[in-house]
């Protein structure tokens, strides 16, 4: 899959650090990477196609924490708006958000 826009790229990782200390350890996180839907752990996956009512995904990144945790953003579209998905690996909800 590729990336649609550099706008939803940003958005996942504003995502990612939402209610999150952004510490200098924090620093060291790797940056988003797109993966393949088939990469997705299956708990996480599950979680992300409730939250988007079965709505396919345009783009799906990966992020890894300075503390080892992965989270998962989905970009989907759904009734004419675009939203982000965000869960932790084990399927944990993060975050939907409608992307500006």
């Amino acid at each position: 899959m590729r990336m649609t826009s550099p706008i939803l790229a940003l958005a996942a990782c504003a995502l990612f650090s939402m209610g999150t200390d952004l510490s200098a350890a924090d620093a060291t996180a790797a940056a988003p990477a797109e993966v393949s839907l088939s990469t997705v752990p299956a708990a996480a996956l599950a979680t992300m196609q409730k939250s988007s009512g079965g709505a396919g995904f345009s783009t799906i990144t990966s992020t890894t924490a300075s503390d080892g945790t992965v989270t998962y953003a989905g970009t989907f579209a759904k009734g004419g708006k675009t939203s982000v998905v965000t869960v932790k690996a084990d399927g944990t909800l993060v975050s939907v958000v409608d992307a500006k």
